[in-house]
């Protein structure tokens, strides 16, 4: 579940314990009511129900910001030290973590964003490939669903079924690494994935300026079968 989805769902019971307040404000402010366990509550107290599931929202969706800050930490650690790239070629139907270079960052889905974070962080890292006609198209195999870009152009995983314009081509570099071209039918021009100003991944123009193009390997992984 992303951050926001967490605020949304925190949004929706506090405004459903408000109502179940305001209800009770009818009574006798000096009305007590006791349960079989002697828990007691009046007309200024919210049920400890309530109160419970309020502060377990909280607790997960500060952990969830948490973990994203921890990768991004790593990640800056990590790319102090560039690794030689990995020569590996996207095969239709098989399994793999697509990893950026020189951070070593993969490709993961994690809170409902699609981010780059260290291989042991918590979240979803393999993607499974679709090929047509040399373009791939990225399913992850936790969620089901297929990467693509929003009206933002940042990366998604969002939808089930993949369109055209939620192909990717992988452009070798002299260096052995790939660059990820994304098909984009507006401008009749093929977009790269790259990270900008503050760590987001998207889709820009080859022209773009303000906007770090990454360099990706692509490591395959063995998986006995996938259930969605």
């Amino acid at each position: 579940m992303s951050a926001r989805a967490f605020l949304n769902t925190c949004y929706l019971t506090t405004s459903t314990t408000s109502t179940a307040i305001m209800s009770v404000s009818h009574f006798d402010q000096t009305t007590v009511l006791e349960d079989d366990k002697s828990s007691v509550w009046t007309s200024a107290t919210p049920p400890e129900s309530t109160i419970a599931e309020l502060s377990n929202l909280k607790g997960l969706l500060v952990k969830t910001l948490a973990e994203k800050t921890a990768a991004e930490e790593k990640l800056a650690q990590m790319a102090k030290s560039p690794p030689k790239p990995t020569i590996t070629v996207l095969k239709h139907g098989k399994v793999f973590q697509l990893r950026s270079l020189p951070s070593r960052g993969v490709l993961t889905l994690l809170g409902g964003d699609v981010v780059l974070a260290p291989e042991d962080t918590l979240g979803s890292t393999l993607w499974m490939c679709d090929e047509i006609n040399g373009w791939f198209g990225f399913f992850n195999i936790a969620s089901g669903k297929v990467l693509g870009r929003n009206a933002k152009d940042s990366l998604c995983c969002l939808v089930d079924n993949v369109h055209h314009w939620q192909y990717f081509i992988p452009k070798t570099t002299e260096d052995g690494t790939h660059i990820l071209l994304m098909m984009m039918m507006r401008d009749g021009e093929n977009f790269l994935v790259g990270r900008d100003a503050s760590h987001g991944l998207v889709v820009v123009s080859p022209e773009a300026t303000n906007v770090e193009i990454l360099h990706w390997e692509f490591e395959y992984v063995k998986v006995e079968a996938i259930e969605w």
